[in-house]
């Protein structure tokens, strides 16, 4: 077993039952609607049995719609925590860096082919090259299309 497998499971596990609660809440909050529904003819048909009955079954659905809640704020938490662990796992071991030797890594490499320079002149001078070279190109397709109408222009006089 690899390192960080142990703490992955772990998150699997609260991912589940997270949504499993999540989906038990919304079961619930449906029948809080209906049991609303209910309690309202009730009212209306004066069943005083009845509303009494609803009123109960509604202060039911409320409390477990209140634990849930909570539940699933705990587990969200806890998920949370536990996709730290799991990061940091994968950077102890080595696997994967932190987001400040990434950018250090990608900073080097930069460098190191020439694409980056931390000079300014020499960024300026890459952007003054970088300017002229797009100049000459388009000079050269201006040259090239007066060419092209001249060839067609001399090949309209020879016929």
């Amino acid at each position: 077993m690899k390192p960080g497998d142990i703490e992955k499971q772990y998150l699997l596990t609260l991912a589940t039952e997270k949504k499993r609660a999540e989906i038990q809440l919304s079961n619930l909050e449906e029948q809080r609607r209906q049991w609303t529904e209910r309690l309202s003819l009730a009212e209306e048909h004066r069943r005083e049995d009845l509303v009494s009955a609803a009123r109960g079954r509604l202060a039911e659905i409320e409390t477990e719609i209140s634990s849930l809640k909570s539940d699933i704020a705990l587990r969200a938490g806890e998920i949370e925590k536990q996709r730290s662990t799991v990061q940091d796992s994968l950077i102890d071991d080595g696997r994967i860096l932190s987001q400040a030797q990434t950018q250090a890594l990608v900073n080097q490499l930069e460098t190191a082919a020439g694409l980056k320079t931390d000079d300014p002149l020499d960024q300026q001078k890459n952007q003054t090259n970088e300017a002229r070279k797009t100049e000459r190109e388009i000079a050269d397709i201006e040259a090239d299309l007066e060419l092209q109408s001249l060839k067609e222009k001399l090949n309209k006089d020879g016929q």
